[in-house]
């Protein structure tokens, strides 16, 4: 299997682990603040890197590691804050939704940095993954409740969009040319430190928080699921356009849908279908040039 096909198949897992956390976030984010659910999140995952990466750390360039501990303080600190604000005070169709911009915003900075090319092909196949999204969360979405508690949620998702896009294209330059263990628990590990200094105002060393039974097992799954997800990622990053990477975010919102399903007896749609044949389509249309030429 080669190298390009390699990097698909991590973006797939990293799309599914995306909607799979998104889904059990919900059952742990009302029983803390959403900095401290990201502090543990975080910390877990290092746990399950730490093992495999911590023997490659000096074999990262040194004048890389601040940029590489600020992206991480980005991508797996400021950017999970503002997705667990927004899943606490918006539905989860509108979070989906908005969301989902994030391929569309990675391709648009990528091409103003010089880091992806805007072809008619890759921008109409991401369009298609976003409408695929918007087909099969559009009837969750609570379109009469528009309070200050919505607005802010929804700039919250899309300023997480944002730095999701901006990260994944700076990332690339030190995957590159690092390996990726190192780069992946350093990333973490910065965000960790800044996450855990931030917990300190939402009380975590005041009280431990109030996770019941089941709290703690959705919050072990996110951590365990970021370090694979993440990893995912970033070796998908190393070997792909940003803009292709993050268009496999769409695979979020059907795995959610399929978990609401199984977990929660959620009926599933004549939408929920329609949709994700538009996400695939749209996947295969917005990453079939790039199979066409050699991958990156």
């Amino acid at each position: 299997m080669n190298t390009y096909l390699l990097a698909c198949l991590a973006a797939i897992v990293m799309g599914i682990i995306v909607g799979a956390a998104t889904f059990v976030t919900h059952f742990a984010i009302d029983q803390s603040g959403p900095i401290t659910l990201a502090f543990f999140r975080y910390t877990l995952a290092i746990v399950f890197v730490l093992p495999f990466a911590f023997k490659h750390l000096k074999k990262l360039n040194n004048n890389d590691m601040i940029p590489i501990a600020l992206l991480g303080i980005g991508q797996f600190g400021l950017l999970i804050i503002l997705l667990n604000y927004a899943v606490q005070h918006i539905d989860p169709g509108r979070v989906t939704l908005i969301f989902a911009l994030c391929p569309v915003i990675t391709l648009l900075m990528g091409a103003a940095m010089g880091a992806d090319q805007v072809s008619i092909r890759k921008s109409a196949g991401i369009i298609l993954t976003i409408a695929g999204v918007a087909v099969s969360v559009g009837a969750s979405i609570d379109l009469t409740n528009t309070g200050t508690d919505q607005w802010i949620g929804m700039a919250a998702v899309l300023g997480s969009a944002i730095i999701g896009a901006i990260c994944s294209v700076l990332h690339r330059p030190y995957l590159q040319r690092n390996p990726l263990l190192p780069v992946s628990l350093l990333s973490m590990a910065a965000a960790v430190i800044f996450l855990g200094v931030l917990a300190g105002f939402e009380g975590l060393y005041s009280s431990w928080p109030g996770y019941n039974t089941i709290g703690w097992k959705a919050v072990l799954f996110i951590g365990a699921g970021s370090g694979v997800g993440y990893l995912s990622w970033l070796y998908a990053l190393r070997h792909m356009p940003a803009s292709n990477v993050m268009a496999f975010v769409g695979l979020g919102p059907p795995t959610a849908v399929v978990l609401s399903a199984i977990f929660l007896d959620i009926p599933l749609k004549i939408t929920d279908g329609f949709g994700f044949v538009l996400i695939l389509t749209g996947l295969y249309i917005a990453l079939w040039q790039s199979q066409s030429r050699k991958p990156d």
